[in-house]
């Protein structure tokens, strides 16, 4: 079995999913090349299992429908995520020889909509262009041979109506790539400590969490990392010395540093652009050992639907009376172990890749024995380009 997989990321992406799935487990038992894309290069350059395009296949859907890139014809499975602009062109290709599938990991088309919401700025001519676009891209998925939502919300919410055979790709964890766990006791006494990994804005909440945090009536201190813009959080008016914000870490750092904390924060608004996706961070801080007070999104009550105490709504008031009730427990020993157990379990990405070949398997190729076998080294494809 041979899958292509077209990303809409740089060839230096470290994207976890991408890696964890299509680059490491799926070549045990398929041949796998995965698609970048670079404005550095002019001509497309290869080497085993990879290929990097130059911009302009991106942006240009015609060049794959006319001018494909690499030879379309030497796969059984493309897959293609996020860029509607190649979808389409591969579409166009008649006729056409391989299973073609999207994978689709957040509503950008949506998110320009929900900003122009938010702000008030130019927000008839995006209802337009969602309008138009919506309806465009639901046409391009529908024509698919299979589809790849990040969650099954995102399916329900954003492509209503599909009738193409679906299952839910969401973001997981290398288990056997993470640090050491250390055994972590919080002193009687001693200040709560939290820890907030990722972007930091009104979009996240933070008008909210941060208010409630200020107010909170306990010995507390919250590191957060983030790689928002300082003017991004100066806005947010933050003047509190318990709340300190650091650079943002390299994964297996910040990992590691998961092992200093009580409590993860992954407060995450329960809005029509955040209830459909998979928190990364969230699966981290479990895995970790690190339990997180979280809303109770789809993903998260899917997961940890069984540690009510860690769940409470986005609300001042909530979120101080929960860190509260958490900052007086005597340790969090069960806790961490059964977040980070139901992890480990159902979202490695050991897990994901038998999950997606099983389902492949039977749904997009019944009846065909073996289609996927263990390959022991995985043989990697020669590149026609």
């Amino acid at each position: 079995m041979r899958i292509l997989l077209i990303t809409d990321q740089g060839p230096d992406s470290r994207h976890s999913a991408i890696r964890g799935i299509f680059d490491r487990h799926l070549r045990h038992h398929a041949e796998v090349t995965i698609a970048w894309f670079s404005r550095t290069h002019a001509r497309s350059e290869a080497w085993p299992g990879h290929v990097v395009l130059p911009w302009r296949f991106r942006r240009h859907g015609w060049l794959w429908r006319y001018r494909p890139p690499v030879a379309l014809d030497r796969f059984d499975i493309v897959i293609v995520r996020n860029l509607f602009p190649v979808l389409a062109g591969l579409q166009g290709q008649q006729p056409r020889t391989f299973r073609l599938g999207f994978w689709e990991s957040f509503p950008h088309r949506y998110r320009r909509l929900y900003e122009a919401e938010q702000t008030g700025r130019a927000l008839w001519r995006k209802r337009l262009e969602y309008a138009y676009f919506s309806r465009v891209e639901q046409r391009l998925v529908s024509r698919c041979d299979f589809y790849l939502p990040i969650t099954a919300t995102f399916a329900e919410r954003f492509r209503p109506g599909l009738t193409i055979p679906t299952h839910p790709l969401p973001m997981g964890v290398e288990t056997d790539t993470l640090p050491p766990l250390k055994p972590s006791h919080r002193a009687p006494g001693s200040p709560l400590r939290l820890l907030y990994a990722g972007a930091v804005d009104r979009l996240r909440g933070f008008d909210v969490i941060l208010p409630a945090l200020r107010a909170l009536k306990v010995d507390f201190r919250l590191d957060i990392y983030t790689a928002s813009r300082a003017d991004e959080v100066r806005a947010l008016g933050v003047d509190d010395p318990r709340i300190q914000f650091h650079a943002a870490l390299p994964r297996t750092e910040l990992l590691a540093r998961m092992n200093d904390y009580d409590f993860g924060l992954s407060l995450i608004p329960p809005t029509p652009l955040y209830e459909v996706s998979s928190p990364t961070k969230t699966l981290e801080y479990f895995a970790m050992g690190l339990p997180a007070v979280m809303t109770p999104l789809p993903e998260h009550l899917s997961l940890f639907g069984d540690i009510s105490v860690l769940f409470c709504p986005l609300d001042r008031g909530a979120i101080a009376n929960t860190l509260l009730r958490l900052s007086e427990m005597q340790g969090a020993k069960e806790l961490r172990h059964h977040g980070r157990e139901k992890v480990l379990a159902e979202r490695s990405y050991v897990s994901l890749t038998k999950q997606l070949l099983d389902w492949l398997a039977i749904t997009i190729f019944p009846g065909t024995a073996d289609i996927f076998v263990p390959l022991g080294v995985p043989r990697l494809p020669d590149h026609r380009l």
